[in-house]
Parts: structure tokens; sequence; C-alpha cells
């Protein structure tokens, strides 16, 4: 079964306003993109899971996520403004993983998947590049 991701973003968006107070803005290129339901749950844990932290560590009050489908990829942007990571600048997956930064279990559901992410930490919020395969195993979400 295939769905339409931007309705699952919104249903996303009213429970993180309610339960959060947090308000979730998206932008999926192309509008109407539709993906296997496995993977669309999938993001859609990953973004849930991204503004939750955002909210409860870094005291965020808006939580941006950009989608871009590519041929092969989708490379998910999740942004917030909220104070960030315990760290300044840009690492990686392995080096956060070695320094024991950052969101393990966030961590390892995009690995499941097949993809790969970075993030930039600052004062003013923190920013979590995702890349997945297009066609992302969903096995373990």
């Amino acid at each position: 079964k295939r769905v339409e991701l931007e309705p699952e973003l919104a249903e996303l968006a009213d429970r993180l306003r309610r339960r959060w107070s947090c308000e979730l803005a998206w932008k999926v290129v192309p509008e109407g993109i539709v993906l296997p339901l496995a993977l669309t749950q999938a993001i859609t844990n990953i973004v849930a899971e991204s503004a939750a932290n955002a909210r409860r560590h870094g005291n965020a009050s808006r939580v941006d996520v950009n989608l871009q489908a590519k041929d092969d990829a989708l490379l998910l942007v999740i942004s917030d403004n909220g104070t960030g990571f315990p760290f300044q600048g840009r690492l990686g997956q392995s080096k956060m993983s070695a320094r024991g930064l950052g969101p393990a279990s966030l961590s390892d559901r995009i690995a499941n998947l097949g993809g790969t992410f970075s993030v930039e930490s600052g004062p003013n919020g923190a920013r979590l590049e995702i890349s997945l395969p297009r066609e992302a195993s969903t096995n373990a979400n």
C-alpha cells in the first residue's frame, strides 16, 4: 500500500500542537508525493521523535520539516528554534555516535532504513539532515 505523506504530517502537526505546544511547519517537494505506507510511517516517526526531542531537550517552540524527493533518495531536513545540542557546529552520524552525543534511538531508526544523517547545532537551534533511500527497507522503524 502507498499513501500520500502530507496528510500524515498534517495529523502529526495537530498532535504536536496539542501535546507539546509546538508548531510544526512542513514543505514537501514534489507536493502530493506518494510513498510506501511503511516508509511514510517511518518518516512520520522520525519527525515526531525529532520534534519531541527539540521540545523536551531544546525548549523549541517551532519545528520546520522539509522533504525533497530525488530520483532514488529522500532528503529530510528537520530544524528547530531551540537551544541546540551540547556542541556547536556540524557532526555526522559516526562522530556523534563515537562521542556519545545525539539521539541514539533516532540514529538507529535512520540506520535501519539504510539512511544517514548529520546534525548542525548552534545557539539558535538544531538542524538534522537525513538522507534515505527512496524505497528504503522498512523492516524496522
